[in-house]
């Protein structure tokens, strides 16, 4: 740093001589065969100047160059992500441990999908070179599950005593549905071990595992457009939580480069209380999407 200072102030120098002594003319004494004194002009050039201030640059370049690939390795930072993709919900297989996509009444439509916005810190681990990273924060998860256009989501209640939610054909009275949908929105925080081995982070391939616990926002927002039998279009907006679970928890995965990640979640806790889904026998939530890191 101290010999960058020197170059700098050298340069100002030399330029300033350069301005002041352009035009001049120096004297040198000269020694004739007769030992007479005499005086030859020698002019001082432009160029000469020139040369001399390109060279003090060109050593301070090479100076902040050798400044940069000094720089510290970053012990943390942070980012702001956000993701969207498609949802899903998935079932126990029942001849197998696998998941398998749920097709019984109230399937999802190829139309669902989630939004999730995050804002991560993340702390190198270990020493002060290590690849490994924790990453943890908080993280706004919305998802819009989009249903088959036959049916409706509701809380229904019977003489039998049955109590939890059923699905709805919403067509049974000469009306044709145009949109039906059920959002929630959960508030989570993550927390992911990063393998990721550049100095400054965030700036190489990555890959990143771990998981998320959070609690619902408020209830679930039911969205209905449909059309009856004269032809009129409705709109019927409802706030109710639907049955919807509390919490929220589970696991997830990312995979990226540089700032491009693309991201999986599978769910642990059923989209509805268990006591209160005989319609679909315990749904779990999982997408899959691509985000960006800001």
């Amino acid at each position: 740093m101290k010999n960058y200072f020197i170059k700098t102030i050298s340069i100002a120098f030399t330029m300033f001589l350069s301005f002041s002594m352009f035009g001049q003319e120096v004297t040198t004494p000269a020694v004739p065969a007769n030992n007479k004194a005499e005086e030859t002009i020698v002019p001082i050039l432009p160029s000469e100047v020139a040369d001399s201030v390109a060279l003090e640059v060109e050593l301070s370049i090479e100076d902040g160059e050798r400044i940069i690939k000094k720089k510290k390795w970053k012990s943390s930072y942070q980012t702001f992500d956000v993701s969207t993709g498609a949802s899903f919900w998935l079932v126990p297989n029942e001849f197998s441990d696998a998941w398998t996509n749920y097709s019984g009444t109230g399937a999802l439509s190829e139309k669902s999908h989630f939004l999730q916005l995050a804002h991560y810190t993340h702390h190198r681990l270990f020493f002060k070179r290590s690849p490994l990273w924790l990453k943890t924060g908080v993280q706004l998860n919305t998802q819009l599950y989009s249903f088959d256009q036959n049916v409706n989501v509701i809380k229904y209640n019977d003489i039998l005593g049955y109590d939890g939610i059923l699905f709805e054909n919403i067509t049974q009275n000469g009306e044709t549905a145009r949109h039906n949908s059920l959002s929630v929105s959960t508030l989570e925080i993550p927390l992911l071990l990063v393998f990721d081995p550049s100095r400054r982070g965030d700036k190489k391939f990555t890959v990143a595992a771990g998981g998320y616990a959070g609690l619902r926002l408020g209830g679930a927002t039911r969205f209905v457009v449909y059309r009856d039998y004269s032809g009129a279009i409705y709109r019927e907006e409802t706030v109710n939580d639907f049955y919807t679970s509390r919490v929220s928890y589970g696991l997830q995965a990312q995979v990226g480069y540089k700032h491009v990640k693309l991201s999986g979640r599978l769910g642990m806790n059923t989209v509805f209380r268990q006591d209160k889904d005989d319609a679909t026998g315990g749904v779990v939530p999982a997408s899959v999407g691509l985000g960006w890191s800001f």
